[in-house]
């Protein structure tokens, strides 16, 4: 399908984000019912590396093809790590996903439990920098992922099997944290996928070249910043 058209970015921000929904679900199971903590953790890095995908997906929408956005899209799809990334800017794309819902605008109720629920969000996030390192960021969770699926060489010497590369702490911290922000997604986009593709549509179809670029350059300026904060926080707890 052409990227021009906007139901192919509805199709896969909608795919990804039933994707998400599934796979963080069953993280939560694998944690709390079946007992297995390590397949657990795995299981909730890929439902964050589709919440990642959602995020270069919607990019698409101010992009034009062989563009920058265009290419991180494409590059998206093949680096876990970029979609990891991308998760780091979680609180920006819950923001922009709320101006979908009139409530923002009419019920003060709902941005203050969008507010109490990204603050909890910081404090999951945090908690993976405790129970992993203090330099950790999201991108890491690649190499956690693939700690939790396989058995792997331990200093030359012999090899470790999953419950021993893992601790259900670590487990349990990144369960919580991926399990947590595809609730939020949940609760933001239960009532408002349909808006999403009305909202995409009508901007596809407005954008000119001159207010393509002011997007992009006021976005760009945006994330920057958020990524800048997140690595001042970083800092502070090294």
């Amino acid at each position: 399908m052409k990227l021009k058209e906007t139901e192919y970015i509805y199709s896969g921000f909608e795919a990804s984000y039933r994707t998400a929904i599934k796979n963080g679900e069953s993280a939560k199971g694998l944690l709390e019912k079946l007992g297995n903590p390590q397949l657990a953790v795995s299981t909730a890095i890929l439902s964050l590396e589709e919440v990642g995908k959602m995020f270069l997906i919607d990019g698409l929408l101010f992009s034009r093809e062989g563009d920058s956005r265009y290419k991180n899209f494409k590059d998206g799809f093949r680096s876990h790590k970029m979609k990891l990334d991308a998760v780091e800017c979680f609180p920006l794309f819950v923001y922009y996903i709320a101006q979908l819902d009139p409530r923002l605008k009419t019920t003060p109720a709902f941005s203050q439990t969008i507010a109490v629920i990204l603050t909890r969000m910081k404090g999951l996030r945090n908690r993976l920098n405790e129970v992993f390192d203090p330099s950790f960021t999201l991108r890491d969770l690649d190499i956690v992922k693939q700690k939790g699926f396989y058995a792997h060489e331990s200093s030359g010497n012999d090899f470790k099997a999953t419950d021993e590369l893992i601790s259900e702490e670590q487990a349990k911290a990144v369960v919580e944290f991926a399990y947590n922000s595809i609730d939020l997604l949940r609760f933001l986009l239960k009532d408002n996928l349909e808006r999403y593709r009305k909202r995409i549509s009508e901007l596809r179809a407005n954008v000119n070249e001159k207010l393509l670029h002011y997007i992009r350059t006021e976005a760009t300026k945006i994330v920057e910043e958020e990524i800048f904060k997140n690595t001042e926080d970083i800092s502070e707890r090294t």
